[in-house]
């Protein structure tokens, strides 16, 4: 291997970024890179791990190896640096005369600052897939799509590369590819429209000998790497090790501007590989390793992601701004994934590997996840949310979908999964057409076979099993004598007194007045299943709106609707002291004007986080079918009342 410091720099390959002409004018911030501007760290991660995955199946091996690593290289070693530096000036002062550079200045300042450093921090990404060749690179930096051979994959190298230009403040990304014709190299940075040498240049700079811009293909011409120390050592690295694969190099990485030290890095890099890609690294078709400057190697893989995931499994919820299963979600998955047998099931779509594991009475409710290719996607499918499996034994499930025996189901659920592969939305393509309707097929198919796998609820040890409440926000109340529908703090309804003959003596002259409700807030739109136990009810609330303070009641329906001569009001449900929400206290209840609990008050809620697990303490004697579960959003307050 040539080390970079050993390298004669006159010998060295003179490379170049080659800057293409434009009539467009695009500032620092560029419609292009606006979508991943601040980034989540998870997100980054995530891609460049899911390429590997992909990049390494494509060249059949029995295990993917990943490896992150942390390091400084001198900045002079950064190839075509001179040349950036002077586009950079030019882009500057171009943005500057046309007054576009205030909102752009915090970036600015990164990019200037990173290139006068002597020494530059930047993250390697190694793997040992096929390796990026010309045609992977073009279209890589040509349009940025896809170059993956099966489409049914997760995404090759392509799709979502822009998602680490956050993560480095002069935006310069570098590639390289060892494969079974040889090397290739190259480099995208992104600036802005500038004038340079009395030319208009667009914002993309590409590492490569030439551009022909009147050329559809082969428009580039690569650079091998053998005069580029910097990647020529990277590269020999890969082919000693692996023989062939790739490597990612995010110059000024920045910690993705939230991470104090490179310890916090691998430890978010660790919970990706960890909560993302579970059943890869269990069933050890994947491991992945970190390494940093005066830290000690880490390696993720099978007999460590239970560690991993065992100091996560408390945490309710995601990661600050993160995507991805909350580490309770990924530690019962993992739980899942040990049962002894997984069921084979065959759709119209191909073979899916499905695990289930009944569930404690304290775990929650049902939860199915999806994973494609080894990858996390949901755990909200469609036809398969909690409220489908009403009728059964709470359990935890999991379903895999691997290209080799389900290529179609694969296909069918990356058309609908948009550009970050995190959820199903069979509304990116219009009512009707062909893929949707063979995707929600899918998993109507899917959910008929599950359903016949999981255990019924047997009314006898069952009291009285499921039940499942819609509030979608067009009900109507069954009291018209009470407020607007939809509005409201639960609270009785008094019947009217005859009046009194005559005022009567009062023995307390100054009677403190009694604490009364202030109606306020509307229904939230929500979604809750329900399992009524010996001392009280076990929630899954699912709300599809935002409320900064919550407030939840359970009603209990009397029967009367509005055709009714005199209807009686609806009565709330009494809820004693010990309610929980995710194993917590709520915040606070509210009493009626008899000082009992009507209603439990959750604080903020949020249609993106994950379903709200709720114990309410109480005694339902009547029968479920009459109860009513409301979600209301309430007034905050500065007193924590």
């Amino acid at each position: 291997m040539v080390e970079a410091g050993s390298v004669d720099v006159s010998r060295r390959e003179q490379a170049e970024l080659q800057f293409i002409r434009t009539a467009k004018f695009y500032g620092f911030r560029s419609s292009g890179l606006s979508a991943y501007n601040n980034v989540d760290p998870h997100t980054i991660v995530r891609e460049l791990v899911q390429n590997a995955l992909d990049a390494a199946m494509t060249a059949n091996r029995d295990v993917v190896r990943v490896v992150f690593e942390i390091d400084e290289v001198a900045t002079a070693e950064v190839p075509a640096l001179a040349q950036y530096r002077d586009h950079l000036r030019c882009a500057i002062d171009t943005q500057r005369r046309k007054r576009n550079l205030a909102q752009s200045k915090a970036m600015v300042d990164a990019m200037e600052d990173a290139i006068k450093k002597d020494r530059m921090p930047v993250m390697w990404v190694l793997d040992n897939g096929i390796g990026l060749d010309a045609q992977g690179m073009e279209a890589l930096l040509g349009d940025g799509q896809s170059s993956k051979a099966d489409e049914s994959t997760a995404g090759s190298y392509g799709n979502g590369h822009m998602t680490s230009f956050p993560a480095s403040d002069p935006r310069y990304i570098l590639y390289g590819g060892v494969h079974h014709e040889g090397r290739t190299v190259s480099g995208h940075t992104i600036l802005a429209t500038h004038l340079y040498q009395e030319k208009l240049l667009g914002e993309d700079g590409f590492l490569a000998r030439t551009v022909r811009t009147d050329h559809l293909f082969d428009r580039f011409d690569f650079y091998d790497g053998s005069g580029i120390p910097l990647l020529k050592k990277k590269l020999d690295r890969i082919e000693q090790q692996f023989a062939t694969g790739s490597v990612v190099g995010v110059m000024g990485f920045n910690r993705f501007n939230r991470c104090e030290d490179d310890e916090e890095v691998l430890d978010i890099v660790e919970t990706v590989v960890a909560t993302h890609f579970t059943p890869a690294i269990r069933e050890k078709r994947m491991a992945v390793e970190l390494l940093a400057a005066d830290r000690p190697p880490r390696t993720i893989d099978a007999e460590v992601v239970e560690r991993i995931l065992a100091g996560r499994k408390q945490r309710e919820r995601r990661d600050r701004n993160s995507i991805g299963p909350s580490g309770r979600q990924a530690w019962h998955t993992l739980e899942t994934l040990k049962t002894e047998y997984g069921h084979k099931i065959e759709t119209s779509a191909g073979t899916v590997l499905f695990h289930f594991r009944e569930l404690p009475a304290d775990a929650g409710g049902t939860h199915l996840q999806l994973f494609r290719n080894g990858m996390w996607i949901t755990n909200d499918v469609p036809h398969n949310r909690a409220s489908d499996y009403r009728n059964v034994v709470p359990f935890n499930g999991v379903v895999l979908l691997d290209p080799l025996n389900a290529k179609e189901a694969c296909r069918l659920v990356g058309v609908f999964e948009g550009p970050r592969h995190i959820d199903i939305d069979l509304t990116r393509q219009k009512r009707g057409a062909a893929d949707r309707r063979a995707l929600d097929a899918f998993f109507n198919e899917l959910h008929d076979k599950v359903l016949a796998l999981v255990p019924k609820i047997d009314s006898k040890e069952h009291d009285p099993g499921f039940f499942s409440v819609e509030v979608l926000g067009d009900g109507v109340r069954k009291n018209p004598r009470a407020a607007t529908a939809g509005q409201g703090t639960p609270e009785r309804v008094p019947r009217p007194e005859p009046p009194s003959p005559g005022p009567s003596p009062n023995p307390n002259p100054t009677p403190r007045p009694r604490r009364r409700l202030r109606r306020q807030g509307k229904r939230i739109d929500a979604r809750f299943v329900a399992v009524r136990r010996t001392r009280g009810l076990r929630l899954r609330a699912k709300p599809l709106a935002d409320a900064l303070n919550a407030e939840l009641r359970v009603v209990i329906s009397n029967g009367s609707d509005e055709t009714c001569d005199s209807p009686e009001p609806d009565q709330f449900l009494e809820i004693t002291s010990g309610a929980t929400i995710g194993g917590k206290p709520v915040k606070g209840y509210v009493p009626d004007h008899d000082g009992r609990n009507r209603a439990v008050l959750l604080g903020p809620v949020s249609s993106a986080a994950e379903e709200l697990d709720i114990w309410l303490p109480c005694r339902p004697t009547t029968s479920i079918g009459n109860l009513r579960i409301e979600l209301v959003r309430r007034a905050a307050t500065t007193n924590g009342d």
